[in-house]
Formats: C-alpha cells, sequence, structure tokens
C-alpha cells in the first residue's frame, strides 16, 4: 500500500490539498486491502458463484442508482436486480430447509 501511496502522493499540488489527499489514502486503500464483506451466518453459503455474483450485481446497481438518486431508470434497474436476489435468496432458503 506505500507504493501505491507515494505514487498517487507524488504530484506536487498533492501536499497542500486535504481532499485530495484523502480520496487518494481511501482509493489506495481500497485497492490493495478492499472492502469489508458482511458474511451470512444464514443459509447463503459464501462460496455459491450464482448467489455472490446476484450480490454483486445488485449492489453495483445500487450504487449506480445512489450517484443519481434522480435517475428513474437506474432506480428501475436496481430494483428489479434486488427482487431477483431476494427471489434467489429465498429459493436458496428453502433448499438449505
Amino acid at each position: 500500500m506505500a507504493c501505491e501511496l507515494s505514487e498517487a502522493l507524488s504530484s506536487p499540488d498533492s501536499a497542500d490539498d486535504w481532499c485530495h489527499c484523502k480520496s487518494t489514502v481511501y482509493n489506495a486503500a481500497a485497492e490493495v486491502i478492499g472492502y469489508h464483506r458482511k458474511r451470512d451466518t444464514d443459509c447463503v453459503d459464501d462460496n455459491d458463484v450464482a448467489a455472490r455474483a446476484t450480490l454483486d450485481d445488485m449492489h453495483a446497481k445500487h450504487l449506480a442508482w445512489t450517484q443519481e438518486k434522480n435517475n428513474c431508470s437506474k432506480k428501475q434497474v436496481y430494483l428489479k436486480s434486488r427482487s431477483v436476489a431476494q427471489g434467489c435468496y429465498t429459493s436458496f432458503a428453502v433448499l438449505a430447509t
């Protein structure tokens, strides 16, 4: 992570710009370490590729919609993917019992 930070902060104007420094550190940490992924203790297996792909797709569409809250088409795409994910989760729960 030190290499990524030193490369990103090497520009001459970055020493005075706190916002740039903060976002650079955050992005470098996210790239190197990654984001915390909550582990479900329910019946959804983290190793289930289909379930993980469905949840990742829903998460990406949610992020796209939250960046543009006034965009109705992104909201509809997210709501549809959420419905699909909930349907998958319900079918996985039935299979696990």
